[in-house]
C-alpha cells in the first residue's frame, strides 16, 4: 500500500453527508459508513465504472450508489500542476515520482500510477488473459486514466481502480487518491498516447539501458507479481522489449526533460523541484 492513498476495501455503497458537512470531511465520513456496511447481505459490489462524476447530496436522507457509478467525490477546488513521468519498465521512474514527491512536499502530491489502469479482463478465461501483451497501449484505459487526470486538476478526489496482476483483472476494491496542489503521474506508456500529453505541465522521460531495466523488472515480478524467472525473461523478450522499442522510447521525443540513468538522482530532483515551483506560480 502507497503512502499516498488511502485504501478502501470492497467498497460496495456510498453515503451522502449534510450539507453542514465540509466535503474533504464528508468523504472520509461516508468511507467510514461504506467499510461499516461491508459486511451487509444487501452490499453489491462491481469493477469501477465510466459514468459522470457524483458530488456528495445536499439532503439528510441516505442515497446508495452503486459502485459502476462512482467516479470522484467533490472536494476543495484546488490550482493543480500536473507532471508525467514516462520511462521504460525498470527505468527508475517510479523511484524518481517518489523523491520528487518528497522533495515537494508529500503533503501537497498524490501520485497517479498508469499501471493501476489495465484493462479489467475478467470476461477472459484465464489462459486467454495470460495471452494479452499488456505492454501495447491497447492494454491500457487510457480514457479513464485523462477523465481522473482532469477530475484531479479541477479539485476533484477520484477513486481509482485496483489492479490483481496475479488474475490480471480489476478487483472490487478502490483507491481513494486525493486532489492536492500537485500530482505526478508515472507510467511506462504515459507519453504514447497523444491525447494525454496536453495535460502535462512539465514531462520527464526516465532512460536506463537494457540489461538495468531488465534486471529490475525480474526482481519487481518474481517478488511483487508471482512470476518465475523465466516467464519473467519470456515475456520481456517477447513483449517488454520489442514494445519498448516501437512505443516507449520513442515518446521520449515529447519529453521537455530526459534523464539518464547516470546522472545523480539527488541531483535531478531538486532541479525538477525548482522547475516544478516555478511552474506552479
Amino acid at each position: 500500500m502507497r503512502s499516498w492513498a488511502y485504501h478502501v476495501g470492497r467498497l460496495a455503497r456510498w453515503s451522502a453527508m449534510r450539507s453542514s458537512i465540509s466535503p474533504s470531511t464528508a468523504a472520509m465520513s461516508s468511507v467510514r459508513s461504506v467499510m461499516a456496511e461491508e459486511s451487509s447481505p444487501h452490499s453489491s459490489t462491481g469493477p469501477m465504472g465510466k459514468g459522470p462524476n457524483h458530488g456528495w447530496t445536499s439532503n439528510k436522507t441516505t442515497r446508495k450508489i452503486k459502485l459502476a457509478d462512482v467516479d470522484a467525490v467533490r472536494s476543495n477546488n484546488v490550482t493543480c500542476t500536473i507532471i508525467g513521468i514516462c520511462g521504460g519498465s525498470g527505468s527508475g521512474k517510479s523511484r524518481l515520482a517518489t523523491d520528487l514527491a518528497h522533495e515537494l512536499g508529500d503533503d501537497t502530491v498524490s501520485i497517479l500510477p498508469f499501471d493501476a489502469y489495465y484493462k479489467d479482463l475478467r470476461h477472459l478465461s484465464l489462459e486467454e488473459r495470460g495471452e494479452v501483451n499488456f505492454d501495447h497501449p491497447d492494454s491500457l484505459d487510457a480514457e479513464l486514466y485523462g477523465h481522473h487526470l482532469d477530475g484531479l486538476a479541477n479539485g476533484l478526489d477520484v477513486c481509482i481502480p485496483v489492479y490483481d496482476f496475479t488474475e490480471h483483472r480489476r478487483t472490487d476494491d478502490l483507491v481513494i487518491l486525493p486532489a492536492k496542489d500537485i500530482v505526478i503521474a508515472e507510467g511506462i506508456l504515459l507519453f504514447a498516447f497523444p491525447e494525454l500529453l496536453d495535460r502535462f505541465d512539465l514531462r520527464v522521460f526516465r532512460d536506463a539501458p537494457l540489461d538495468l531495466r531488465f534486471s529490475r523488472r525480474l526482481d519487481r515480478d518474481v517478488v511483487e507479481r508471482g512470476r518465475t524467472p523465466e516467464n519473467v525473461r519470456e515475456q520481456f523478450d517477447s513483449s517488454v522489449g520489442p514494445m519498448h522499442d516501437q512505443f516507449v522510447q520513442p515518446s521520449a521525443q515529447h519529453a521537455h526533460r530526459v534523464v539518464d540513468h547516470s546522472e545523480e538522482l539527488a541531483t535531478v530532483v531538486v532541479e525538477l523541484a525548482t522547475s516544478i515551483h516555478t511552474i506552479s506560480v
